[in-house]
């Protein structure tokens, strides 16, 4: 396994006032299990990264704000995750490993209770 810290996908948007008002208008269409609202907060991502087939894919990560505090970790019952979700290996994130220590720091803060 291996821990990397990045900035990738850092740059949401705030969301806009049009889309906080189109989403209370329309609160009775279910909502996707991703938190978008906040997605704007992100400064970093903690990912964990084990091997399946020989390579190395996202298994966990967290998404911290610029004070590393934690936005919201998954995979989880709320929140996939967005790493997990695509079809990127470890040579394709930029970014500095950390230490296994680090991750599970954070991910025991986080509060994500395994199955």
């Amino acid at each position: 396994m291996k821990y990397l810290i990045t900035k990738m996908a850092t740059d949401w948007p705030l969301p806009s006032r049009v889309s906080k008002i189109l989403s209370n208008i329309l609160f009775f269409i279910p909502k996707s299990k991703y938190h978008y609202k906040n997605w704007h907060l992100i400064n970093s991502w903690l990912i964990e990264f084990t091997e399946t087939n020989g390579e190395l894919l996202p298994w966990r990560e967290i998404a911290l704000d610029d004070k590393n505090d934690i936005i919201f970790a998954g995979p989880s019952d709320h929140f996939y995750g967005y790493w997990l979700d695509t079809n990127m290996t470890f040579n394709d994130f930029e970014g500095d490993e950390i230490e296994k220590e680090e991750f599970e720091r954070y991910w025991k803060i986080s509060g994500v209770i395994e199955p």
